[in-house]
């Protein structure tokens, strides 16, 4: 502190600091020196006006909170720290609507980061009296990370607060994350059953947004895994499994959003978005991938992978859609308010599953309605098993625009698509009609699979007409996998884009046939979680509607 006020002095002598930035640095510079770090000593629940010698993990919280010495815990002073060791900290106190932490729920009001011993080490079990913390504080950050929260209503809730959330595990039975204003952060982080398969015991479930529910204010994910868990509803319906975006802004990055699953009520609703639902607001989706999540009920069914209603606004960059039953993408209108979606290097597949009924629609992209205007450029399109209904694009009215991509399959019969050129569609269904565009002509793509980038991919073979076909004009800076476009795919010494998702670049030639030696590193996602999850094996899926029931079987 003299030093502070020495330089200070010094400052003030050559002009540098006003009066008012001296009390500032002063106040700062206070409240950094009186902020404690609170260790909790004890795993039991209890709020002792008079003190019996532990520091548990509610009155940590409440020091915190009021600044002042709580049992064995010393007073918070400022941006505190609670060091929570490992063990199982089981909320028993009940009580809902006290926001001062004394009973239900840890509220917090003031400014804190929370460090436990790891995801698997520090359990936060909130008994399913309450929620598990609810986050109130409204100036300051709220930091929680290295612990799991399950058995709660919600396990984090922010009302006009900025949360950060990492390293955590969130296994509530109640909703994962709800987001009521403020700025919520999640990284490298599981919501919900990090193997994607728990559907009929859901590892978060809500009515809206199972994993993670955002109201209004932000949300930012990245580098994390949602995963298992379920939106359902006993008498409407269930949306967004995984994520559910009624308003303000979201963005995924480097995600994984699998085994998820959104059902209706079996007599009267639907299920909408099995990975992700979007009713109005943003979502953003960069170099993340949407799989194996599924949308069931008794009428229609609204996209597996991603369902877009009414004024939802969303953009899809470097990322993969696959194995979503029924349908990846859905876009439709909601009486004046329309979508709008932008997708761009991106690989969208449709799945078809074993025992499947009829009516489910399940085309790689399905807009239907009066959508709006839905685009999509340098990606790739395709049906991984064939489908009853739909093929790569189900489109209905409204302005739906391909531009440099790959259809590997056909459109259906009633499909009104624009044509921005260079497309190549193996199927001639889809009524492009540029003179760029190449009509029934088989891409010749490699399987799904891994070829450098963070998601697994369908490249070009050798000698594909996809290579070094594209705009000569230019197209996006980069394909799926981040990679530069435009590349000398075809070795004629002239880089030129390719159309689809992928940008075939060379690291050499192949000495016997004088083809390119595709380039097949590329950026690894940063979260182990995340990488982990981007290579389970894929589910097969076998899905029996069984009242409210479904189950996913894994597959070779």
């Amino acid at each position: 502190m003299r030093r502070i006020l020495r330089s200070m002095a010094r400052a003030l002598c050559g002009g540098g600091f006003t009066v008012a930035a001296v009390a500032a640095v002063l106040l700062v510079s206070t409240a950094a020196a009186h902020a404690s770090t609170i260790t909790v000593t004890s795993t039991a629940d209890d709020y002792d006006h008079g003190p019996n010698g532990n520091c548990t993990l509610r009155e940590a919280v409440i020091a915190a909170n009021t600044n002042t010495k709580t049992d064995k815990c010393p007073a918070g002073g400022g941006a505190d720290t609670i060091v929570i060791p490992a063990g199982t900290y089981t909320l028993t106190i009940p009580g809902t609507g006290d926001d001062a932490a004394h009973t239900g729920d840890l509220d917090i009001t003031a400014s804190v980061t929370i460090v436990g011993a790891g995801a698997d080490a520090t359990i936060v079990d909130a008994g399913q009296l309450d929620q598990g913390f609810d986050v109130l504080a409204t100036s300051g950050t709220t930091s929680i990370s290295s612990l799991t929260v399950r058995n709660a209503w919600t396990a984090f809730v922010s009302r006009g607060s900025k949360l950060r959330l990492a390293s955590v595990s969130i296994r509530a039975g109640g909703g994962g994350i709800r987001v009521d204003g403020g700025a919520v952060t999640v990284t490298g982080s599981t919501v919900g059953d990090p193997s994607g398969e728990l559907v009929s015991d859901c590892a978060n479930r809500a009515e809206l947004g199972g994993g993670i529910y955002l109201g209004s204010g932000s949300l930012v994910v990245v580098d994390s895994v949602v995963a298992g868990n379920c939106a359902a509803e006993i008498l409407g319906v269930g949306a967004g499994g995984g994520i559910a975006v009624w308003g303000g802004t979201a963005l995924l990055e480097r995600t994984v959003v699998r085994g998820n699953t959104a059902v209706g009520d079996p007599r009267v609703g639907d299920g909408r978005g099995g990975g992700l639902f979007v009713a109005g607001g943003t979502l953003a989706i960069r170099a993340s991938r949407v799989t194996a999540n599924l949308a069931g009920g008794v009428g229609g069914f609204n996209a597996g992978g991603l369902a877009i209603v009414g004024a939802g606004v969303v953009t899809i960059e470097r990322s993969l859609f696959d194995s979503n039953v029924a349908g990846a993408i859905d876009a439709a209108a909601n009486g004046a308010d329309v979508p709008s979606v932008a997708i761009s290097d991106s690989t969208i597949s449709g799945r078809r599953a074993e025992d499947q009924v009829s009516e489910w629609p399940l085309g790689a992209v399905v807009a239907i309605s009066a959508s709006g205007p839905v685009s999509i450029t340098g990606s790739t399109l395709d049906v991984e098993d064939g489908a009853l209904d739909g093929g790569a694009v189900l489109a209905g009215a409204g302005p739906f625009t391909l531009t440099g991509t790959v259809l590997d399959d056909g459109c259906s019969p009633t499909a009104v698509v624009a044509s921005g050129g260079f497309n190549l569609a193996k199927d001639v269904d889809c009524g492009l009609s540029a003179a760029s565009d190449l009509v029934g002509v088989d891409p010749h793509l490699a399987p799904l699979g891994f070829y450098g980038g963070s998601t697994p991919t369908r490249p070009p073979l050798p000698g594909s007409p996809a290579i070094d076909s594209g705009d000569p004009n230019g197209c996006t800076a980069t394909d799926q996998r981040g990679f530069a476009r435009p590349a000398d795919g075809d070795l004629d010494g002239a880089a030129r884009c390719d159309r689809g998702a992928l940008e075939v670049a060379c690291s050499g030639i192949d000495g016997q046939s004088d083809e390119c030696v595709p380039l097949a590193c590329g950026a690894i996602p940063r979260s182990p979680r995340a990488a982990a999850a981007m290579v389970v094996p894929l589910f097969v899926v076998s899905a029996a509607i069984q009242g409210r029931r479904v189950v996913l079987r894994r597959g070779a």
